[in-house]
């Protein structure tokens, strides 16, 4: 039943729930909160994202642009076997996991964080983030013509 043929099938379904499944259980777990509130923004940028990237993939797959190496792939096909499952879950997945980035990195640059230091954002939460590289308000204005 569970032979290795059958097995390398799932390959590229493993592949995505591992690279984009883990990208978005590490941006949740570190943003529940946050993205939480934005789920709905989140939503409707995913569905807005998949409702332009799915058909132009699904005419690509039927006129044989590009392809797959049916040795890897699921073999489900939605649309008039025109759209394989693994295509769906891709647009889906990075449209949502882009646009929780996206949302993650402008409250930060809100936040006067400095750009060099937005990808760790991506696992650390907003708010020590911008407290640990605010500026250090604590000294007087003339403080750096006296140091230096």
């Amino acid at each position: 039943m569970f032979t290795p043929e059958f097995l390398l099938r799932f390959t590229y379904l493993v592949m995505e729930a591992y690279i984009i499944g883990g990208v978005t259980v590490v941006l949740w777990l570190a943003h529940f909160r946050f993205l939480w509130e934005r789920r709905w923004i989140i939503l409707l940028g995913t569905l807005l994202v998949s409702a332009y990237a799915l058909p132009l993939d699904a005419v690509a797959v039927a006129n044989s642009w590009g392809g797959f190496n049916s040795a890897y792939i699921s073999g489900i096909y939605f649309f008039g076997d025109s759209l394989l499952l693994e295509e769906i879950i891709f647009w889906i997945g990075t449209a949502s996991v882009t646009i929780s980035a996206v949302l993650i990195f402008a409250e930060l640059e809100r936040r006067g964080v400095p750009r060099w230091v937005l990808p760790v954002g991506v696992f650390l939460p907003i708010e020590w983030l911008a407290e640990q590289t605010a500026p250090d308000v604590q000294h007087s204005p003339d403080f750096l013509r006296r140091i230096t």
